[in-house]
């Protein structure tokens, strides 16, 4: 059996942005559990560039962007340049292993297992984590970071994400790229998949693009996921040109919740990142939430150590801070996504992007980095929204009038 004061489970960037943070700014006894490599998820992933520089992970930059491009599949465009590189296409892998490289040279033990439950202990109510080699480790406070899986928050019964984000596509070689500036965001098509798709040049030669779809099942989605994407692949322009010869150097794929989960804290445990459903809702952006909140959660466990306080009144500090900054924008995303992914059609999509088009370029990167949901998704919200009580009291109007 181990003993640890601060136990993080999950090697993604939010783990590991908690775990960096608490080795380099603390003396406490940090162990992370990880049962893949670190990183796992080898994908390309385009994140603001002051994020990236604040947090020292420009190692794992590919390339950079001063553009950026809102394209519908029915032809839209909305473009907007900017004055510097904006967006930075990053190796995740890469990112995840710099992080890991400045906690291990600080102290942190990591141990590669798969954590299978944890339990409370007598007499101080530590936390005992089985791992499935039937080894243990008893810590005082635990970090969840472990995805998609949100495996505390199944465990403690807490409301877990509505949706999930599942993305496919590939990062390509040999192709014929006309714009290496520009990250490409694409909108959703009901062909192509609802939660739309991102076309991110690295040279002249090389690209990531795919797909992906919302879901509420993660059991259905595969057929349909894959299928749409070559379908984009072959008729979406002008990418389709672009990669028309092109050569696969591997497949980029993943999984996100999307919505965040009923809590963030119980009893000496808090829950981060994916685990969370902390990626911001309209985007789906997760790398950059994923290093913010590891980062709050190692600052709040530093003061429950500090206080020697780790009930949940006292962690819940984290979720009033995460709420400051994302209560609005989870709230304003969350009221307009059955309508933004199961509702819009291609052609009000088509609107959407003609919508922005004459927006100011700083306006914009404000829009997009601020995650704020487009007016006509909000009025299209709005409108199903009436639609829907204006439908269920006509129900409950004919209902009253057949029984009396």
């Amino acid at each position: 059996m181990r003993k640890t004061e601060v136990a993080i489970i999950g090697g993604g960037m939010a783990g590991l942005s908690a775990a960096a943070a608490l080795c380099e700014n603390s003396k406490l006894n940090v162990t992370l559990i990880e049962k893949d490599n670190v990183g796992v998820n080898e994908t390309v992933r385009a994140v603001f560039t002051e994020i990236i520089e604040e947090f020292g992970l420009g190692k794992s930059i590919l390339s950079n962007y001063s553009r950026y491009v809102f394209h519908s599949a029915l032809g839209e465009q909305a473009y907007f340049d900017y004055k510097k590189n904006v967006m930075v296409a990053i190796d995740y892998k890469k990112a995840c292993n710099e992080l890991l490289e400045r906690a291990l040279s600080k102290g942190l033990i990591l141990i590669k297992q798969k954590a299978v439950n944890f339990s409370s202990v007598s007499p101080e109510s530590l936390l005992l984590i089985n791992l499935k080699d039937g080894d243990s480790v008893i810590t005082e406070l635990l970090i969840d970071a472990s995805g998609y899986t949100q495996w505390a928050a199944h465990y403690l019964h807490i409301p877990v994400s509505r949706y999930y984000s599942v993305s496919y596509g590939e990062l390509l070689k040999k192709c014929q790229i006309e714009d290496v500036k520009a990250f490409r965001l694409l909108a959703p098509n009901s062909s192509y998949g609802n939660g739309g798709g991102w076309a991110y040049p690295l040279d002249v030669a090389t690209i990531s693009f795919g797909y992906s779809i919302i879901t509420e099942k993660l059991e259905t989605y595969e057929a349909g996921l894959k299928k749409g994407y070559f379908e984009a692949k072959s008729k979406f322009e002008p990418y389709a040109a672009w990669i028309n010869n092109a050569e696969k150097i591997r497949e980029e794929a993943g999984i996100i919740p999307v919505g965040r989960i009923g809590r963030f804290v119980d009893e000496r445990v808090l829950i981060i990142g994916d685990a969370a459903g902390q990626a911001n809702p309209w985007s789906i952006e997760g790398c950059r939430p994923a290093l913010l909140n590891g980062r709050l959660a190692a600052q709040i466990t530093m003061k429950a150590f500090d206080k020697k306080k780790f009930n949940s009144s006292f962690l819940m500090q984290f979720e009033r801070e995460w709420n400051q900054y994302n209560r609005e924008r989870f709230w304003r995303t969350n009221s307009s996504s059955a309508i933004t992914w199961f509702k819009t059609s291609d052609m009000q999509w088509d609107k959407i992007v003609a919508s922005q088009k004459h927006l100011d370029p700083e306006v914009q990167f404000e829009y997009l980095k601020e995650n704020k949901v487009p007016f006509l998704v909000t009025a299209y919200a709005i409108a199903g929204f009436i639609r829907r009580a204006l439908v269920k009291k006509l129900k409950w109007m004919l209902t009253s009038m057949l029984y009396k």
